[in-house]
């Protein structure tokens, strides 16, 4: 059945290349026994009368044998077609036009290689089964990690191996959070689920096929992709081709899973893409600087040739094929330029050159550039004299300027002249009525069906046409006609790669020179495969030159690999003198792009020059993946310089969506949770506000109830570890009584010796994008001013600079032998106990920190323990932690009723604090504005609850003492948070459901009562 395909896919080439010297190959006619392939030398030869026939028959059992000996040794060069050797280049080049072949290197000459999958690469259960599977998993009724204790059900273990099939989960049975986050929120759940199908490869490779298969039938299509499994897919453990039963079941779920999200039809068809993806894609193919050369090009010379066939002289048969049919070609300083090598090189240089004589209308240019096939209008087969020739010829310039004649009628009157065929007689219509009316061919037919049409007349042909053209807004059939031809052959749609190469101190040299090289092997004789990777470049293909740690320039393939000595410039002497050396054009970057600056987890995903911890591996030459690179161009766009931008022209991707603050802190709260600790999800969100409004924050409460747990568990839930040095846990120890110990020193020798906080900062400086921790435990075992002073001085001088958050120095030059500033992605939380072996606070300190409280217990609480799930960590940048807020007016801009809200009832608590002398500050009122605004702005908490835990946290700390001042401030207090009159009996109160503020009235309760019973009363419980 697959050498079906075969037939199918010569009907849809016109045009092949062979791999290693790139010579065209044309495939003129094809009939049911075999096809006609012309090549330059037979054109010549005929053209010289060397031969009776420019082409040559190629019979499709010639195909058929030269297949089967493909297929026996799977990875054939040149010697392996034995029965076939006389046209084992033509073969090579033909069977790698299929999706499932690729180039390769065999016995150091280019051979091609049959793609392998696995069965694991198909699915193994019926759609609806997987979707079941996955919204159980979605509703917490199943486990993947836990499945075999959960259920012995073969269907769910299927299941399962289909979602790691979708991206839903790793080999490790991990949920992919940014994919279920963007099933679950999606108004078009199976639009998801076809996005990550079509990313398979194997997929990929199903729908190419599908293509070609577009005129076969439905039984017929699917015996043939059973075939093809069979012939490239083998077990999971790689040891054998998959069996005809497991072949026809695994094919059968595959193309009912593309039928039930809408890729194919219910005969297997390849349903019509989004008309507004394919507009997209016209918009950046009119956007290339050489797609819209050409299209002037063709409109330019579409004018010449009308003006050329008005009809007022006689054109001769001399005349006509060398102006008229021949391929298209450029003078350029006296020399032949091949347009269509322009392009496909991107030589931008030709370009440039050519477009200026464009532009002046002085571009000499011969043949047409409408259609493709270069023979004669007359085949051999026709005998005629050159005079009768001629006068066909004229007969057809009078039909085409003929006016009361439809463009229709005109192509049907040129089909009745003798050599006129459909591909002339559409293209000469199309050259006098490029607005209404478009050639008609095998290219254009094929790129119509790759669309979702079928086309299976002229007159449907030109009514589908019409239709794209509307659709797309294209300006004639000139520009259309050359967009369709491009869906075909352009290799940017079709196999163009993407290329990592580590340079190292070689940098200079080989860009200066244009090249890239490598050894064939090392003076020891081993062949590394990252040095091998140089011969599978392509040309157009695109290289990013990485060197001293940062990517320099981004490469554009000129010309394939050849076998040349190492170039003098290179000094290595571990390296043997042979080698391969791939041509190059080079394009510095505006600005470097640092390794650091590329997120880490593009960097894990991405496997080629990337190792398992992200950093970049040893060894020279990687494949990167167009998802890759389309990020690259939308996080850095601006490194790159706009005319390669134009060139590559390939999707750039937007940065991921970040997630919400509701969704952040739903994920925190159950990672934690799901580590077996107890914490509300309110507490969790409280202490998410605070570290937003503040990076500094205080944990108190009695030993024992997790002030240090739910710090790190919140650091990992978000990627932040000890191992990755973005979680750093610093014992405070009660001798500390400066900031050395924290930010480090001058030894005896005069050297810096960085503390523990100072490192953390410089790496935070390198690494701008991620979240620092850092945990201050038991802070105040020693006086928190003593040592930590100039750290909060610092961070009350940040300020806006340039967009960015910037500070004064923490350490001065001549201390630390740089200027080191407190970055904006550390955050500090200290945890304290209050006992006689710990220093109060003063209100320096209770200024500039949210203090929570974590007293609660509630040791018969195991409720929260039945049924915990496991929730895996998710990396998130520092965008979800840091400030928006800085000053008063940036918050006023956007909350004004937050601010004025607040201010008058700090105005009023003020009142009360002023005799204490502890009435809070403008300090003290921003911060509560900007919590107040983060809550508001993250739809977390209402704004009684939040200005609650203002109260609670920024207020009531500063409040001490063993006066009546004190009774009388706390008892009004209560009152402003209860409505109600406190009564001297303060144990009958217990219930404050009827508060406005009930967190802050019931620990202003207990500050009485202790004032009560102790004749003494702080915030503070000692433990």
């Amino acid at each position: 059945m697959l050498e079906k395909l075969l037939v199918e896919l010569a009907k849809q080439i016109d045009c092949i290349y062979t791999l290693s010297s790139n010579n065209p190959n044309w495939i003129t006619k094809v009939d049911s026994n075999g096809f006609y392939v012309e090549t330059e030398k037979s054109r010549e030869k005929f053209n010289n009368g060397e031969q009776d026939k420019p082409w040559e028959y190629i019979p499709f059992d010639f195909i058929r044998t030269g297949w089967n000996e493909f297929i026996k040794v799977r990875t054939a060069n040149s010697k392996d077609f034995i029965k076939t050797k006389g046209r084992s280049s033509f073969l090579m080049a033909f069977f790698h036009e299929l999706p499932f072949v690729t180039k390769t290197i065999k016995e150091n000459s280019i051979a091609i290689q049959i793609k392998e999958f696995t069965t694991e690469d198909l699915p193994s259960e019926q759609f609806h089964k997987v979707i079941t599977y996955l919204e159980e998993v979605i509703n917490g009724i199943f486990d993947p990690k836990r499945l075999s204790e959960q259920t012995d059900s073969n269907f769910k273990s299927r299941a399962r191996q289909d979602l790691r099939l979708l991206g839903f989960l790793n080999d490790e049975n991990e949920k992919n959070e940014t994919l279920f986050h963007e099933y679950i929120n999606s108004e078009d759940k199976y639009e998801v689920i076809k996005k990550q199908m079509v990313k398979h490869p194997y997929n990929k490779t199903v729908l190419e096929v599908l293509k070609l298969l577009s005129s076969v039938d439905k039984n017929e299509k699917k015996a043939i992709l059973v075939e093809l499994g069979k012939l490239i897919v083998r077990n999971s453990r790689g040891e054998n081709l998959k069996v005809d039963s497991v072949a026809k079941e695994r094919t059968t779920n595959l193309l009912n899973w593309l039928k039930a999200v809408g890729i194919v039809d219910d005969e297997w068809n390849l349903i019509q893409q989004n008309p507004e993806n394919e507009l997209l894609n016209f918009k950046d193919f009119k956007q290339n600087i050489f797609h819209s050369f050409f299209i002037k090009l063709r409109r330019y010379r579409a004018k010449q040739l009308k003006e050329l066939l008005n009809g007022k002289n006689k054109i001769s048969l001399q005349q006509f094929n060398e102006e008229v049919w021949n391929i298209g070609y450029a003078v350029l300083n006296d020399s032949k330029v091949n347009v269509f090598n322009m392009i496909h090189n991107k030589d931008l240089d030709t370009l440039k050159k050519l477009n200026e004589q464009l532009e002046k209308k002085q571009l000499i240019y011969r043949g047409n550039s409408i259609w493709g096939t270069a023979t004669r209008v007359f085949g051999a087969q026709l005998k005629l004299t050159d005079q009768e020739k001629e006068k066909l010829i004229n007969n057809a310039v009078e039909i085409l300027n003929r006016t009361d004649l439809t463009p229709l009628e005109k192509v049907k009157n040129l089909l009745d002249i003798k050599g006129f065929g459909e591909n002339i007689a559409t293209g000469l219509v199309m050259v006098f009525h490029p607005d209404e009316f478009a050639i008609y061919n095998s290219q254009s037919i094929k790129a119509l069906k790759k669309l979702g049409f079928s086309p299976d007349t002229l007159e449907a042909f030109q009514k589908d046409i019409a239709h794209l053209k509307e659709t797309l807004h294209a300006a004639d059939f000139i520009e259309l006609d050359w967009y369709l031809y491009w869906i075909n052959q352009n290799e940017e749609r079709k196999s163009l790669k993407y290329w990592w190469v580590n340079q190292g101190q070689t940098h200079k040299e080989e860009k200066e020179g244009g090249y890239l090289w490598v050894p064939k092997q090392t003076k020891s004789g081993t062949i590394f495969a990252h040095h091998r990777n140089l011969v599978y470049a392509k040309v157009g293909d695109l290289v990013f030159a990485y060197s001293a740690g940062e990517i320099k320039a981004v490469g554009i393939v000129e010309r394939e690999a050849e076998e040349l000595p190492k170039p003098k410039e290179i000094s290595s002497g571990n390296w043997e003198e042979e080698g391969n050396l791939v041509r190059l054009t080079y394009y510095d970057l505006i600005s470097p792009i640092k390794k650091e600056e590329i997120p880490e987890k593009w960097r894990l995903n991405e496997t080629g020059p990337f190792d398992r911890n992200g950093n970049v591996k040893q060894g020279y030459f990687f494949e990167v993946s167009e998802e890759f690179v389309g990020k690259l161009l939308g996080k850095f766009k601006n490194h790159f310089p706009k005319e390669l931008i134009e060139i590559i022209n390939i999707p750039i991707q937007e940065e991921e969506k970040a997630l919400t603050s509701e969704q952040i802190t739903h994920h925190i709260h159950s990672y934690i949770s799901s580590k077996g600790f107890y914490y509300t999800k309110e507490e969790v969100i409280n202490l998410f506000l605070s570290l937003k409004t503040k990076p500094f924050v205080i944990l108190s409460g009695i030993s024992g109830t997790g002030k240090t747990k739910i710090v790190q568990w919140l650091a990992e839930s978000v990627g932040a570890t000890e191992k990755n040095g973005r979680f750093t846990l610093i014992p405070v120890r009660p001798d500390w009584n400066d900031g050395s110990d924290l930010l480090g020193y001058e030894d005896i020798k005069g050297e810096f010796r960085p503390g523990p906080l100072t490192k953390v900062v410089l790496e935070a400086e390198q690494n701008p994008e991620y979240p620092y921790f850092v945990l201050l435990d038991e802070m105040n075992l020693a006086r928190v001013e003593y040592y930590f002073s100039d750290v909060l001085s610092v961070m009350e001088s940040r300020r806006w600079e340039n967009g960015k958050i910037v500070s004064s120095n923490l350490l001065s030059k001549e201390v630390a032998r740089r200027e080191v500033t407190f970055p904006s992605n550390v955050y500090i939380i200290g945890t304290v106990n209050m006992d006689e072996t710990t220093h109060p606070f003063s209100k320096k300190v209770l200024d500039r920190a949210n203090t929570i409280e974590f007293n609660r217990v509630n040791l018969s609480h195991l409720e929260f323990l039945k049924g915990l799930e496991d929730v895996h960590p998710i990396t998130l940048k520092d965008q979800a932690f840091s400030a928006k807020y800085l000053h008063l007016k940036d918050v006023y801009q956007e909350y004004p009723h937050i601010v004025e809200q607040a201010t008058n009832e700090l105005v009023q608590v003020n009142q009360y604090l002023q005799p204490l002398g502890a009435h809070v500050g403008y300090r003290v009122r921003d911060e509560i504005c900007f919590y107040l605004a983060y809550a508001e702005e993250g739809n977390l908490m209402t704004y009684k609850n939040a200005f609650d835990h203002c109260l609670l946290q920024k207020v009531l700390p500063r409040i001490s003492g063993s006066d009546t001042r004190v009774q009388r401030a706390l008892e009004q207090l209560y009152m402003f948070c209860t409505g109600v009159e406190l009564h001297e009996n303060y144990e009958d109160l217990a219930n404050f459901s009827y508060a406005k503020y009930p967190k802050s009235a019931d620990k202003i309760l207990e500050m009485l009562r202790r004032l009560t019973d102790d004749g003494f009363t702080s915030f503070w419980i000692s433990s």
